[in-house]
């Protein structure tokens, strides 16, 4: 059984924190439940100066993995 949850806060002014995780529950091994199978580390920041858009930023330490995306969104 496996369940997604996340957290988002808002840090200073444009920019936003973001943690993601996925948690699993194993009914066989009842002394290791709940464990942890993903993180995932995430920040927003608004860039006003481009309109509306958005610089989004996000690190999974369990893939060794990361990325940074430019989203240009309409108004």
């Amino acid at each position: 059984m496996e369940d997604c949850a996340f957290c988002m806060y808002q840090v200073v002014g444009p920019v936003r924190a973001r943690i993601d995780s996925r948690l699993a529950l194993d009914p066989s091994a009842p002394r290791e439940w709940p464990y942890m199978q993903e993180l995932v580390y995430g920040l927003d920041y608004c860039l006003e100066s481009l309109g509306a858009a958005k610089l989004c930023v996000w690190y999974s330490p369990t893939r060794c993995e990361g990325m940074a995306e430019l989203r240009i969104l309409e108004r």
